[in-house]
């Protein structure tokens, strides 16, 4: 078997548990740090922390505050993924915090939209 078909059997994708916050605020400090341009470090830090305490210390009030959900991607025992839906209409969902940890696929860390080379997304509701 592949190492990409050993990796797609065993990335689940579940709803987040508080016992998730930790390595969840992890991938989103290093992901945002990592797509900080030298320039832009100090505005991305700002960003990071007003996220942290709005939204990504308190994951599970947030997302039920905005009739949403907030899943991750577990492998091997470790949150490899995250990602988050959000009401934005009566009929629409908006995705937000899509995240993959960059140690995952073969995606240089810039490469927006890669996907880490996690396979397609398969999960259950909130």
């Amino acid at each position: 078997m592949t190492k990409a078909a050993q990796r797609e059997r065993s990335v689940k994708i579940r709803p987040f548990a508080a016992a998730d916050a930790r390595e969840v605020r992890e991938l989103f400090i290093a992901v945002n740090r990592l797509l900080a341009p030298p320039d832009r470090r100090e505005a991305f830090e700002a960003y990071i922390a007003r996220a942290l305490a709005e939204e990504m210390d308190r994951i599970t009030d947030y997302y039920a505050e905005h009739d949403g959900g907030f899943w991750v991607a577990i492998a091997e025992d470790r949150v490899v993924g995250i990602f988050g839906l959000e009401r934005a209409s009566p009929e629409a969902m908006e995705l937000r915090r899509m995240y993959v940890t960059p140690t995952l696929g073969h995606c240089p860390p810039h490469a927006s939209g890669c996907g880490g080379g996690m396979p397609p997304a398969r999960f259950p509701p909130p």
